[in-house]
Parts: structure tokens; C-alpha cells; sequence
């Protein structure tokens, strides 16, 4: 039980130190990133606004250009200095 206001990050809104759970959606201090989604996803379909300060989660995939990116990078750079290297 965190002893300091804390944001939910399910739903952004301000909890009082001394909860472990928030006031408004019910979602654990220490909630896992499923946990989050179901309790964000619930808060939602009752009516609930996410807040700013909620933060964006991620999903699975969305940095996938980032990654062909970048192993296409690597890929121009190292490639022509391989044959050197390996001598």
C-alpha cells in the first residue's frame, strides 16, 4: 500500500496514499498489464473517461515497424564491414 498519492493507470484518476486499490475503477496499485487492460476495458463500458494521465498502453505489434527499422539499419551499416572483420 503505497504511502503517496498515486494515478491509476488503468484510468488516470488520483488515489489518496494509504489505498492500494482505486476509488474509482477498482484496479490494483499494483495491477499487471492484463490487469490494467480488463480493469481500463471495464471502466470504459460503464461509462468511465480514461484520463491523460492513465498513459498509453502499448499493444503487441505497434513497434513492430521500429524494429524492421532498425534491423534494416544495422543491416546497411555492419554488413560491408563483416568481410574485415571476420580475417
Amino acid at each position: 500500500m503505497p504511502n503517496y498519492e498515486w494515478s491509476c493507470l488503468a484510468c488516470g484518476n488520483a488515489n489518496c496514499s494509504g489505498t492500494s486499490t482505486c476509488k474509482d475503477c477498482g484496479c490494483s496499485e499494483s495491477a499487471s498489464l492484463q490487469q490494467i487492460k480488463t480493469f481500463r476495458q471495464n471502466f470504459v463500458n460503464t461509462g468511465g473517461a480514461i484520463l491523460s494521465s492513465a498513459g498509453k498502453l502499448h499493444e503487441d505489434g505497434e513497434n513492430e515497424i521500429l524494429t524492421v527499422f532498425a534491423k534494416l539499419i544495422l543491416k546497411i551499416i555492419v554488413d560491408p564491414w563483416l568481410p574485415s572483420i571476420k580475417k
